[in-house]
């Protein structure tokens, strides 16, 4: 059996590191903030030592190093370019880093992917609206034919829709600046597994192979990490993520990653290993779309309960959440 140890520990270090620096992003521009993390990252990556066993076999420490300086470089070169708005630069760039992966994203190297298996509960929140009946359809996707009211937010193509979930129903309401009352409705996975990227600190490695692949991928990791130090039409924090969803859909039709996995930005000073999978986000983008209603892959994989209504009021700890979640017996169907 592999020892993965070394390399779990590698990863959980830089997770802890990271996660402390990218609270402290807060007036920089975007580039000055991304530039320091790579170049704090470069530094610790330079300080890596590993097995003389494992180096001589899939682990060659230093050509890993070099292949890390040349990814920071390009994650640099991207977000330069599209400062300046020299997008055709930009995707020229995203093009070559792409072509690692023969075309098919899913293959890469440097994006590792995880499964979501059956049977996994997950939550979606809406605010509290006019309606006076809210259904089950409502805590689904944007309907494709509203499909113009989708915005631009971190994993969000504007005007693409895409189901966002969190891990547990304190995570998503975190996500939705903790609105005072809200109905959710709680998600159960249906397909055998569902793959996808896995983008989140603290990931469950289990090879070293797989370890490498969450190492090569920790640039982007960053880049799509950093919280929004301004909330505007125009959020350069969110171009990585946007990059990342953008690539699962030009690959929709060869692979088999359907979404990605993140940490929630909001919970990055709470976040831990011990507490990290709590706190886990996932976006499924539409898979097939259609003029009007709902994506039919997606409904296919997906159940949902009725939606129920909840005042936060005094709920102001992740355990009373849970406690309220476990008062509803939860029947799940398609919408």
């Amino acid at each position: 059996m592999e020892d993965i140890s070394f390399i779990q520990k590698q990863i959980f270090d830089l997770d802890r590191l990271f996660l402390t620096e990218l609270i402290k992003c807060k007036d920089d521009c975007f580039i000055d903030n991304l530039e320091r993390i790579l170049n704090l990252f470069l530094k610790q990556v330079n300080n890596f030592h590993t097995k003389k066993e494992v180096a001589e076999t899939v682990y060659d420490a230093p050509a890993v190093v070099r292949l890390l300086k040349k990814i920071c470089k390009e994650v640099i070169s991207i977000s330069t370019s599209y400062n300046e708005g020299d997008l055709l630069n930009m995707y020229g760039i995203v093009n070559r880093c792409f072509k690692r992966t023969y075309n098919n994203i899913a293959h890469s190297t440097f994006f590792p992917v995880s499964s979501v298996t059956q049977n996994e509960y997950w939550y979606r929140i809406r605010k509290d609206c006019e309606k006076d009946e809210v259904k089950r359809k409502d805590l689904f996707h944007v309907p494709f034919e509203i499909r113009n009211k989708v915005g631009t937010y971190r994993y969000s193509v504007p005007g693409y829709p895409a189901l966002y979930l969190g891990h547990s129903l304190y995570v998503s309401w975190l996500e939705m600046d903790c609105p005072a009352s809200f109905h959710y409705s709680k998600f159960k996975i249906d397909s055998a597994e569902i793959n996808v990227f896995d983008f989140r600190f603290f990931p469950s490695i289990n090879s070293v192979k797989q370890g490498v692949n969450y190492l090569l991928s920790y640039p982007y990791k960053l880049a799509c990490s950093l919280p929004a130090t301004k909330k505007s039409n125009f959020v350069p924090e969110y171009l990585f993520p946007q990059l990342m969803i953008h690539a699962i859909l030009r690959q929709k039709k060869s692979s088999n990653v359907n979404g990605l996995l993140y940490s929630s930005t909001k919970a990055f000073s709470i976040l831990n290993e011990n507490n990290c999978r709590d706190y886990d986000n996932l976006v499924l983008p539409a898979i097939n779309m259609k003029r009007e209603g709902y994506c039919d892959a997606l409904q296919e994989m997906i159940s949902l309960s009725i939606p129920q209504r909840i005042e936060v009021n005094k709920l102001l700890k992740k355990d009373a959440f849970d406690n309220k979640d476990k008062e509803h017996h939860h029947k799940f169907r398609k919408i």
